[in-house]
């Protein structure tokens, strides 16, 4: 359980993350 707590807590932070970047570059290459 504490393993699927601290994933559970980490991935929307990456995933908010890896959606950061990719809007960062979409408004570069606009």
């Amino acid at each position: 359980p504490v393993l699927r707590y601290v994933f559970s807590y980490h991935l929307p932070k990456i995933l908010d993350r890896e959606n950061t970047f990719h809007r960062e570059i979409n408004e570069k290459e606009e």
